[in-house]
């Protein structure tokens, strides 16, 4: 019991955390991540980087995440970054 509550405050103070995705470049995709951000307790996200899924989508991630490519690369990136956790954040037209 200890160690659980050691490794959840850890997870809540943002010191530890399982590796995370995020598959969008819009402004939807900004709004979660800025949400997750700010989030206190932390829900444990480690943002590694975004995929986009539409080129011409402007990535208005780019100031907050690494771009790690697009949607063809998502099976490959999810090995290479050891993923946990991928959120999807796309438009109704992006589907």
């Amino acid at each position: 019991m200890v160690l659980t509550t050691i490794v959840g405050n850890k997870i809540k103070l943002r010191k530890i955390g399982f590796n995370t995705l995020l598959v969008g470049s819009n402004q939807k995709a900004l709004n979660i991540f800025q949400e997750l951000q700010l989030q206190k307790p932390s829900q444990g996200n480690k943002f590694l980087g975004f995929v986009h899924v539409d080129e011409s989508n402007g990535h208005l991630l780019n100031a907050h995440l690494k771009h790690l490519g697009g949607l063809k690369d998502l099976q490959n990136l999810i090995k290479q970054y050891e993923i946990e956790e991928t959120i999807i954040a796309i438009e109704s037209h992006e589907h």
